[in-house]
């Protein structure tokens, strides 16, 4: 019976998750920039050397195959992102089973997340650095954790997560040794516990050495340095943590609270019972919340707050649930609350359908739900871009939106955000701009504009170039 429930609870889960994804319309940048950067390396472009990219690049890299070999559309990027997540869901449920937990709190436990999650649905890097970090706690967990291969598999996979993204990457390997360190602390066999943290070290190195070999064979070693290090100054932008607790969502507000006193019960709790997985929960949990920073908002603080929410499910499970695994009446309670997240998941499957109106025509976004406006005004853009006998940049946010529908890429143009500019930062952009004989297009002034707007360059070409046209949202300027 037990069998049949997991299966009925995770295809309902799985309903949910892809009416949540496709049912959303076009205009999520980050999901924007994400196809952009595999649909570049789906068409033979290398990472840092031809087009502009911070974090690793290990998930485009996935992508970009992915889209090379099947059909290259956002479509085939948001049906991975449903898998994405529900092999999160199902990592998790194989989590909370190691943890001994119930079946019937599993299935709450993934309600509850789910649901905390279910606006921040999408294919990013930063979740895809959390599902590694959560198979990495999975195999912490097994049974087999004694073996050497266990120690090797686990090295992979937080080499892995280096090349997702680069600081989860660094506080997850130091992490994963610190707590290989601390629990064999103690034994007689030194050389024993010497010889697994190399063999660690050297799972780490793996992935980190061929992505080393593939940047000097592609010439990209110097673009990387330029971008994903030296380019990282030049990242002034940033959200305060205190921001959180002014949040519009009470759950965030309430979670930015109480998660950093869950890490003291953590300590607490390690120290005075030895439970060890206490102290795995604990260090896992500041190594995926480092995603909170800079830019803490709702979507990285969630992201980087997964772990620690399965770390708060554990201590709640060991303080109260297990005092009531034989009350009858807990468990009939437990049927009920099934069936309710079973009618809840069929319910916000049924509020997503009704949302979508009207799905896109435009090439690579086919079958995508998008507002028809934005579309007309992405086709008109195209159109004045096709049509003009200068090279024409969009100096704002968004400016992949109109290049991919057209099949253009223009590196730093098409992402164009404070901080993703390379070591040269506005500077460098502006001297590009002197020396170009281009067309740049700016929003206009009662359009809002992108927090992250490099508005330095924005101010050079309205002070030194000649406004010559309008189009849509935006003026065009050129050096005449």
């Amino acid at each position: 019976m037990n069998k049949y429930k997991k299966i009925v609870f995770f295809a309902f889960l799985t309903i949910f998750v892809s009416f949540v994804i496709f049912s959303k319309k076009l205009g999520d940048m980050d999901e924007i920039w994400n196809y952009n950067f595999a649909n570049c390396i789906s068409k033979g472009l290398i990472p840092y050397r031809d087009f502009n990219i911070v974090q690793m690049p290990l998930l485009p890299i996935v992508l970009g195959i992915i889209l090379k070999t099947t059909i290259n559309s956002l479509i085939i990027i948001r049906i991975v992102s449903v898998l994405l997540w529900i092999s999160v869901f199902i990592t998790i449920y194989k989590i909370l089973k190691k943890f001994k937990f119930s079946d019937s709190l599993i299935y709450c436990c993934i309600f509850i997340i789910s649901i905390i999650l279910k606006d921040y649905y999408t294919i990013d890097y930063n979740i895809f650095s959390v599902f590694l970090v959560l198979l990495i706690l999975l195999f912490e967990l097994s049974r087999k954790k004694e073996l050497k291969i266990n120690d090797f598999i686990v090295g992979i996979l937080a080499g892995l997560v280096v090349l997702t993204k680069q600081t989860i990457g660094l506080t997850v390997c130091i992490g994963m040794i610190f707590y290989r360190l601390i629990t064999l602390f103690g034994t007689t066999n030194w050389k024993d516990l010497f010889l697994r943290i190399i063999i660690r070290i050297i799972g780490i190195s793996i992935p980190i050495a061929l992505f080393i070999v593939y940047l000097l064979y592609n010439n990209s070693i110097l673009y990387f340095w330029d971008y994903a290090v030296l380019g990282l100054k030049t990242f002034s932008n940033k959200i305060s943590y205190i921001s959180l607790f002014s949040n519009n969502s009470i759950i965030i507000v309430e979670l930015s609270i109480l998660i950093p006193l869950f890490w003291i019960f953590f300590f607490i709790y390690y120290f005075k019972g030895k439970d060890k997985n206490y102290l795995l929960l604990l260090i896992f949990s500041l190594s995926t919340f480092i995603l909170s920073f800079p830019i803490s908002d709702s979507i990285h603080f969630l992201y980087g707050s997964i772990v620690s929410l399965i770390g708060v499910m554990y201590c709640i499970n060991n303080l109260f649930c297990n005092r009531f695994k034989s009350n009858v009446k807990i468990k009939k309670l437990f049927i009920i609350f099934y069936c309710v997240f079973i009618i809840m998941y069929l319910y916000y499957s049924v509020f997503c359908f009704m949302n979508i109106n009207y799905l896109s025509t435009l090439n690579h976004f086919k079958y995508i739900p998008i507002d028809k406006n934005m579309e007309k005004n992405i086709i008109k853009l195209d159109s004045y871009i096709l049509g003009s006998n200068k090279k024409v940049y969009i100096l704002n946010f968004d400016a992949a939106l109109y290049m991919i529908p057209i099949d253009k890429y223009n590196k730093d143009y098409d992402m164009f955000l404070k901080g993703n500019l390379g070591i040269h930062g506005e500077d460098g952009q502006i001297d590009k701009i002197k020396k170009s004989n281009a067309l740049f297009l700016i929003t206009k002034e009662n359009i809002k504009r992108n927090w992250q707007n490099p508005e330095k360059v924005r101010k050079y070409v309205l002070f030194n170039l000649k406004k010559v046209d309008d189009i849509g949202f935006f003026e065009v300027y050129s050096w005449m």
